[in-house]
């Protein structure tokens, strides 16, 4: 019996490549929701010993966790809790916007867990969703890609587990872990309006710039749109459809004005801050991706980790690690066709490594001189975040491919070099003399970036026998996991390819669990800290700089903190006040132990801790009242006028004041008096009420005078008479202080932080929900239309 052949004019039936998987979500299989909850399992794996539990922390006791994010999870969400959304900090730097400084992340949604859970405990679930959130929407967008449900597990556990992430957990940057999600999803959002040319995708990539924004770090926002922008980019080039881009160009623009209440509200604080404007390029080149780092791809535990790290800078942000076996199918992937094909994914990958290389290329500056955005921040290592989202679809991809063809014999021979390359340098190093590993570490030290406490160990003979040791064991295990690997690929089996997933599970897995470190409530002494304080304390400010921030957890007053948002007036003066250049002023100031200047920061105590026990010492100079009347004033907006005459012996802070405009009160009278008593010559004024964002003030001025507020000056600060229409004009005093001018008579007076900007925002959000909800509407319904078409006969 003859096979039947097609007549030479009919054409014969080409292959069809079956379509890219639906994401997650929209037609999502069994082996998708097995690999999600397998995603779940990890997180779950990892985050064994503090997810239920409600004492011990995430994050290393003397790291940002501890030090500011626990006070500022706290004091935002219980306010929140009391129906306030707290747009004002007013126990750190003399106060300082709060909602508006971003990382108080008041409307991220996943936050809402601060809401329900006791505050330890909400902290680890906060990290374990969001790396949960991580590996799925990394899982999504590879699915979208076309990777099979294994591979795109594999994708997804590289970014969740690998070095660009979990070292965040022990350094306590929750804003990161928070803000990295999102980056995946919007990479979705692209591809798939390439790719599927529907209007859902944008609306996905336009929610999660929104949310990304909401999470609380700008520099990630940043970063991530830099990196976004560049493989949209590549694609569009790969693609030749220009017709797709104006859809491309809605995602920022559209998730920036769904967020507008937050971003607008930022944009106000952040430009009179420290960070307002370009910043020097001494700032901007530091925590640059130090090129020798590199070696953390296979031995991320060569220049050891936490307190014994010798690194350039700090390793939470150097680390590259994906796994020797996921860097494997990386290779993989770049000997495929498939990935071959794939080159958008390529030229992203290098631009993202090469910004993050920072000022170790020529880049940097070009786009420090000469873009805007790149003179405003700091740490372009970040950008090895989105290089390893790019990093982990190709290991999926090569994963993929190699289930279809099986082991190269190309990889067997280059991890077995790797292999022996390793175990030499190993050698090498386990047995170089003590004269010259010491040379070598001194040499490491010496450049301009060391950072780590362990500069004054490294001097010791046992610290640097340990780093020899923990080196050369870094070197073995990689050596030694490049031998198992090329023994995988040597020839294939059933079972190869189940190996290969395990073993790189099993590195991730090892690798994260070593930043899982905790501490305690109990940790941060904070009735020790009240109690030397003291009951004597009352109105004044303390000094305390380590950890600045806990002093929100006991209501104190610090006149310094932990945060980058730190008014510029306010840092100008301290800076000035102790010996410092104003000009340089930043969130990193060095006080003098005590000098008049910080007198008028209303400083009453220094609280320190030199032998772990909390000691107070009070200042020798009395500090400045809460609130005065001054009859006496003087114009001028010049802060090298001001700064002068307020720590000199010409002008007396306590009976005047520097105002940068009239005031309207006519001439100054000649007398003038503090505001401590009901007999004073001027009157009298005292706080009857006051919460975050509000002091409820009563005066009785008896002759027209700048009643001046000790509290750190913004734009957003507005007073109104608390029985009637009446308004009251708030202004610099001091340069930093708030000034309020009042004529004689009787006033009740509210003074509130209510910026316009977030007036304005508000209504932006609002506008803009209303108009995503509708496209989100007419989305569905041109979707259902587009299935029922396709349904039909």
């Amino acid at each position: 019996m003859s096979r039947s052949k097609p007549h030479k004019s009919q054409p014969t039936a080409q292959p069809q490549a079956p379509p890219a998987p639906e994401p997650v979500g929209h037609a999502a299989g069994r082996a998708d929701l097995l690999a999600l909850a397998a995603l779940a399992l990890l997180v779950l794996a990892l985050f064994r010993a503090t997810l239920f539990q409600s004492t011990h922390i995430l994050g290393g006791p003397l790291t940002d966790m501890a030090s500011q994010f626990v006070a500022w999870r706290k004091f935002g969400f219980d306010a929140l809790a009391r129906g306030d959304l707290a747009l004002w900090n007013p126990y750190i730097f003399g106060g300082e916007p709060y909602f508006g400084g971003m990382q108080s992340a008041l409307l991220y949604p996943p936050n809402v867990i601060f809401l329900a859970l006791p505050l330890a405990a909400a902290l680890n679930w906060s990290i374990a969703v969001n790396l949960w959130l991580l590996g799925a929407f990394m899982f999504a967008w590879a699915r979208l890609r076309g990777l099979s449900p294994a591979g795109a597990f594999l994708a997804a556990a590289v970014v969740m587990l690998g070095g660009t992430v979990t070292p965040h957990i022990y350094a306590g940057h929750l804003p990161n872990l928070c803000t990295m999600p999102w980056a995946p999803l919007i990479l979705l959002g692209i591809d798939g309006w390439l790719d599927r040319r529907r209007v859902r995708y944008l609306l996905i990539g336009m929610g999660a710039v929104a949310v990304q924004i909401l999470a609380g770090h700008m520099q990630y926002v940043f970063f991530t749109a830099i990196a976004a922008g560049l493989y949209a980019l590549f694609r569009l080039i790969q693609r030749r459809d220009w017709r797709a881009a104006p859809g491309l160009l809605l995602i920022y623009p559209a998730g920036a004005a769904l967020a507008g209440v937050q971003l607008l509200t930022a944009i106000e604080a952040s430009s009179e801050s420290v960070r307002g404007g370009p910043v020097a390029w001494e700032f901007i080149k530091r925590f640059s991706l130090p090129p020798e780092n590199m070696l953390s791809f296979l031995a991320p535990g060569f220049f050891s980790r936490f307190d014994a790290y010798w690194g350039q800078c700090y390793f939470w942000e150097m680390e590259l690690f994906i796994g020797i076996a996921a860097l494997a199918m990386v290779f993989v992937a770049a000997l495929s066709r498939e990935g071959r094909r794939a080159w958008p994914l390529w030229a992203a990958l290098a631009a993202t490594m090469l910004l993050a290389l920072g000022q170790h290329t020529p880049l940097l500056w070009l786009l420090f001189k000469f873009v805007p955005g790149f003179d405003m921040f700091r740490g372009y290592s970040k950008f090895t975040f989105q290089a390893s989202l790019f990093l982990a679809l190709l290991a999926g991809m090569g994963y993929d491919s190699l289930r279809v063809r099986g082991p190269s014999r190309a990889l067997f021979a280059a991890l077995a070099i790797a292999g022996v390359v390793l175990f030499a340098g190993a050698a090498q190093i386990g047995t170089k003399s003590a004269k010259d590993w010491s040379e070598l570490m001194v040499a490491q030290v010496k450049k301009p970036e060391f950072q780590s406490p362990s500069r004054d160990s490294i001097n010791k003979p046992e610290f640097r026998e340990q780093a020899q040791r923990t080196a050369t064991r870094s070197l073995l295990i990689a050596a030694v996991t490049c031998a198992v690997l090329a023994g995988l690929f040597y020839r294939k089996t059933r079972w190869t390819n189940r190996a290969l997933l395990g073993l790189a599970l099993a590195e991730l897995l090892v690798y994260a669990n070593t930043s899982m470190v905790t501490f305690t409530m109990a940790d941060l002494d904070l009735d020790k800290i009240k109690a030397a304080a003291g009951p004597g304390l009352g109105d004044r400010r303390i000094l305390m700089m380590e950890p600045p921030n806990n002093c929100m957890l006991v209501e104190l007053e610090n006149v310094w903190g932990n945060d980058p948002y730190v008014l510029r007036r306010y840092a100008e003066f301290v800076t000035w006040a102790n010996g410092g250049d104003p000009n340089t002023a930043t969130q990193y100031v060095q006080f003098t132990k005590d000098v008049r200047g910080n007198a008028l920061l209303r400083l009453g105590e220094f609280i320190m801790k030199p032998r772990r026990e909390w000691i107070m010492h009070e200042s020798q100079f009395p500090s400045m009242p809460h609130l005065l009347l001054a009859g006496k004033w003087r114009v001028s907006a010049s802060r090298d006028e001001i700064f002068p005459a307020l720590t000199g012996g010409s002008f007396n802070p306590w009976r005047e004041a520097f105002v940068e405009r009239d005031p309207g009160l006519g001439a100054p009278q000649a007398e003038v008096s503090m505001v401590t008593t009901a007999d004073a010559g001027n009157g009298s004024a005292r706080i009857v009420e006051r919460s975050a964002d509000a002091l409820v003030i009563e005066a009785d001025v008896l002759k027209p005078a700048v009643l001046v507020i000790n509290d750190a000056y913004a734009r957003g600060w507005r007073a109104r008479a608390a029985d009637g229409p009446a308004r009251y004009e708030v202004m610099p005093a001091n340069y930093w202080m708030r000034g309020i001018p009042l004529k004689p008579g009787r006033h009740k007076l509210i003074l509130e932080y209510v910026p316009r900007s977030f007036a304005i925002g508000l209504w932006v959000t609002i506008v803009a929900l209303g108009l995503y909800a509708a496209g989100w509407f007419w989305s569905v319904r041109a979707d259902k239309g587009r299935n029922a078409a396709a349904s039909r006969p």
